[in-house]
């Protein structure tokens, strides 16, 4: 029903280079400076060192969350799913309940794939409550789906068979889920039903694996696309300068925004490299 897979994916880089020679202190101070100075340097910043591993620096990013400009709030998002330090998931699981994040059409698909990119098991109770399909084509929904197939867990599997069966609605986001399960298992389903019969075949024996397991071609590369990293700092104009500025305020947009979510067959070939999602 489901063949063996045997074409490897590249080893994914789950985050970026730490950005080096940067003194924390002095990143914290120009963040500071910058969310007083407004919204365009404030997102400039956030961007430029909002990166340094350091909790100090994971301090000053979380609390640009809490400013009104839509695109400080995103280029904060985007900086704490690239800084590698481990208190980046303790800030963002701080907002979880925060509709205005979590429910944004903007903020919310950047806000899990922040989440995805850790990987962190602290996320994954989070991830998995509550899921449900609310509409037939949900960005937000897509977003959270392709985080769980960073979740190394036995639930997370569980937690998309169980969506998938949810009806019609579904369909919208059946290449997702089908996408992250394949990166969570390692197997490949054919047809509607290709999972819920996998899953009866196998639920009494599977086990996910602790690391990736190998993809086929297709999947590895749009797997790959997901969570694929920006170079730091990569923007050359000022953030107020650049293409593409919210349309809801007058704060830069960021680089590494969120595509339109089109199935995970179907990404936005505008996405920039690594992790625009």
């Amino acid at each position: 029903m489901i063949p063996s897979l045997l074409l490897a994916t590249a080893a994914l880089s789950v985050f970026p280079q730490a950005v080096e020679r940067e003194d924390p202190a002095r990143a914290v101070a120009q963040i500071e400076q910058a969310l007083a100075a407004g919204p365009a340097p404030a997102a400039e910043a956030l961007e430029k060192s909002g990166r340094v591993a350091d909790p100090r620096v994971i301090k000053a990013v979380a609390a640009a969350l809490r400013e009104k400009d839509l695109g400080v709030r995103k280029a904060a998002l985007l900086a704490l799913r690239y800084n590698p330090d481990k208190s980046a998931v303790t800030e963002l699981l701080r907002v979880k309940s925060d509709k205005s994040i979590i429910e944004d059409v903007d903020l919310g698909p950047v806000f899990y794939y922040a989440l995805g990119q850790h990987a962190d098991a602290r996320a994954l109770p989070f991830l998995i409550a509550n899921l449900h399909v609310v509409r037939r084509r949900d960005k937000i929904l897509a977003a959270r789906v392709h985080a769980l197939g960073r979740m190394r867990s036995n639930a997370a599997v569980q937690a998309l068979i169980k969506l998938s069966r949810s009806g019609r609605k579904v369909g919208g986001i059946r290449d997702d889920i089908s996408l992250a399960l394949t990166a969570l298992t390692g197997q490949e389903a054919k047809g509607r039903g290709g999972w819920s019969a996998w899953w009866n075949d196998n639920k009494g024996s599977f086990q996910v694996h602790k690391k990736e397991p190998p993809l086929p071609a297709k999947p590895a590369r749009t797997w790959q696309r997901l969570w694929q990293v920006p170079e730091a700092g990569a923007s050359k104009k000022p953030a107020d300068q650049r293409k593409g500025k919210d349309k809801r305020n007058k704060g830069a947009k960021p680089s590494g925004s969120p595509p339109d979510a089109k199935g995970a067959s179907g990404e936005s070939k505008k996405t920039p490299p690594g992790g625009a999602p």
